[in-house]
């Protein structure tokens, strides 16, 4: 493209799709523009780091307790840390301590928590990256992180195994209003008919998107059973990608695939070998089809295979194998042989309806 490369100052970032922009006084961010459509992706502060009174009424390692009091962390500054022509990081400092705490003189108001929180932005990529070191002794404390986003819509969409649930974003109901707290895999996306926001995460699965924002919860401290629990140093990564359409046209199952298991490029010199420049080991097509599972059968010397329409399309996969097989059968679950596929070649093509999950066995 025509931008040379992301740049950084000390209160933003951009690349050639996103222009990022924090608040010099909170810290939060204030600004991401969509710089292909020229839409803001925010509605308000964005990655906010909530600290929320978490005190519930039993059992506190598993229920939450919110009694609507949040305490406020204090900004101590950003600064550019990385530039370079593959990405460019801002780097924000905070911490915490919780109001009414009492210490001795003379750390009385040394902070109990740290923060240390990179926002990352990759030439060529159209998702903003969040980094977070945190440094935590709290107790009865709740850690989430929200982005208020403009996009009116009764339900957001969640992933969970093998395809996508969607779940009221109102409180119209008790139903609703017991979903304080929703479970989700690689990612949650709240979208209208032109333009959404999908919340990745790599490792932290409770949501909840509520009217217009969207909050992932990064971390908890209850005292009982473990009255240490959760306290110490944690490594947290979530990415915000806002997209034209929904996530279905936006590939947002990609992206989530893409940021849990990202691409690890290994340096080597030129040597002679065999094989072609480009090669892939296995590949699966049309794209709406995921490969969930590759693994040797249980009882026999087959290869399994099992994939799922993530979308809601029917179609016909493509399996392109490194081999000829000598048969391929369709399978289930408990890798019976249910039927004998014709293979063309190392190619083997099965219907695939929307939505559902097929499994096949390749014999060798």
């Amino acid at each position: 493209s025509a931008f040379p490369g992301p740049k950084a100052g000390d209160s933003w970032l951009e690349n050639d799709a996103l222009r990022v922009e924090i608040d010099p006084a909170s810290g939060w961010v204030s600004s991401i523009k969509d710089k292909k459509t020229g839409r803001e992706v925010l509605s308000g502060p964005g990655n906010r780091l909530q600290l929320l009174e978490d005190r519930p009424k039993a059992w506190d390692a598993w229920n939450i307790g919110w009694t609507g009091t949040e305490f406020p962390s204090a900004f101590r500054g950003a600064k550019v840390v990385e530039t370079g022509p593959v990405r460019t990081v801002l780097r924000l400092e905070r911490d915490y301590l919780k109001p009414g705490t009492k210490k001795t003189f003379p750390t009385e108001d040394f902070p109990n928590s740290f923060f240390t929180q990179d926002i990352a932005l990759y030439a060529g990529s159209d998702r903003v990256d969040f980094t977070t070191d945190i440094d935590w002794w709290e107790e009865k404390t709740m850690l989430k992180v929200a982005f208020p986003v403009p996009v009116n819509a009764k339900s957001a969409a969640y992933e969970i195994p093998y395809g996508v649930i969607s779940r009221s974003t109102g409180l119209t109901d008790t139903w609703d209003k017991a979903k304080v707290e929703v479970p989700a895999q690689n990612w949650a996306d709240l979208s209208e008919d032109n333009f959404g926001v999908t919340l990745l995460n790599d490792s932290k699965y409770g949501y909840d998107i509520k009217g217009n924002t969207m909050r992932l919860s990064l971390l908890r401290s209850p005292i009982w059973p473990d009255p240490t629990a959760d306290r110490g140093m944690h490594h947290v990564n979530y990415a915000l990608y806002p997209h034209p359409g929904g996530w279905a046209s936006a590939r947002t199952v990609r992206m989530g695939q893409e940021y849990n298991v990202p691409l690890l490029p290994v340096e080597t010199g030129a040597h002679q070998g065999p094989l072609p420049a480009s090669r892939s080991f296995v590949s699966l097509t049309p794209g709406n089809l995921v490969l969930a599972a590759l693994k040797k059968a249980e009882d026999s010397e087959a290869w399994v295979f099992q994939w799922y329409d993530a979308v809601g399309r029917d179609s016909e996969a493509e399996l392109s194998l490194p081999f000829k097989p000598s048969r391929v059968t369709l399978s289930n679950f408990m890798e019976e042989d249910l039927g004998e596929i014709p293979a063309n070649g190392s190619v083997v093509k099965v219907p695939t309806k929307k939505n559902k999950t097929v499994t096949v066995k390749v014999y060798p």
